[in-house]
């Protein structure tokens, strides 16, 4: 059963920002069990359409209304700052928290609360990740988000550490390298075209819309339709994203563009491996990639 939600706990900072909604546990298609976000009893949250967040009070409202929901959660965009920094199976059974990774988080000098789970750890402050962009390692049960993500919030302070969200940008560096060195660009990227141009979303959607695969974008990216890919998620996804590599081959531009589609889902967002499944299918997708835009006509 998920920690319950002490909201008289939660900082002012993030109280005052429509970024909210509410999640209920979810089985995904191959079993694994989620969060989902919703802002109304049969529709789910977007992170990224605020037309579909809540302020607190509202989300406080339907958590109440709906004994189905269990938790709040709070929608982290490039555009606050804030970034959340994230360890699992830090808090045994017993209540005991593992003294090295509770020292580490209390580092930050900010927020610290208890996760749903009761078995970790969560902090909330003022920093930026590299180009905003999230990690999680598997093996040392951590995970840093700045942008792109909903994380669930629960009030439950932990003693000794700030009631108030503070800037926390030189300790976040030094966890993020702790954790995630920076690592050399591949050699097979480097012969890999790239397209010259630099588009806006508008643009790769205006081109696909009206280029030689228009009908086939639009069923993906407007209707989630799976009927060409034989009813396969997995494999529309793949398609859809290969769509948008051909005139992009900047990461953060392709899962900005798939989350606009009707075709997300909450697997985009859950880690396999060292990676959400987002960013592994962008990832192959680049990879394998052999033509990209150069301008002019396709």
């Amino acid at each position: 059963m998920a920690l319950p939600v002490n909201i008289d706990s939660i900082p002012a900072e993030l109280k005052v920002l429509n970024h909210w909604a509410v999640w209920k546990t979810e089985e995904t298609e191959d079993g694994h069990k989620t969060k989902v976000s919703y802002y109304k009893l049969k529709r789910r949250a977007n992170v990224s359409r605020p037309e579909t967040w809540l302020s607190f009070d509202s989300a406080v409202n339907l958590l109440n209304k709906y004994p189905e929901f269990e938790g709040l959660t709070f929608s982290l965009t490039a555009d606050l700052g804030i970034t959340g920094v994230d360890y699992d199976d830090t808090i045994t059974e017993d209540g005991e928290f593992d003294t090295a990774k509770l020292e580490e988080i209390k580092a930050l000098g900010s927020y610290v609360e208890i996760s749903p789970s009761h078995q970790g750890l969560r902090a909330f402050c003022y920093a930026r990740l590299p180009n905003d962009k999230g990690k999680h390692s598997m093996k040392q049960n951590i995970e840093l988000y700045s942008t792109g993500k909903f994380l669930s919030v629960t009030g439950y302070h932990v003693e000794g550490t700030s009631l108030t969200l503070n800037e926390a940008q030189r300790p976040l560096d030094a966890l993020y390298e702790k954790y995630f060195p920076l690592q050399t660009v591949s050699s097979d990227e480097s012969i890999l075209p790239k397209t010259q141009i630099v588009l806006s979303d508008k643009d790769i959607i205006q081109l696909l819309g009206t280029g030689p695969y228009a009908e086939r974008f639009k069923k993906l990216f407007y209707n989630g339709d799976l009927s060409k890919y034989n009813n396969d998620s997995s494999a529309a996804d793949w398609a859809l994203c290969g769509m948008f590599t051909f005139y992009t081959q900047e990461p953060e531009q392709v899962d900005r563009l798939f989350r606009e589609s009707a075709l997300l889902r909450p697997k985009w967002g859950e880690i396999h491996g060292e990676g959400t499944y987002g960013e592994i299918t962008i990832n192959k997708c680049l990879m394998s990639r052999k033509k990209v835009y150069m301008g002019g006509l396709i």
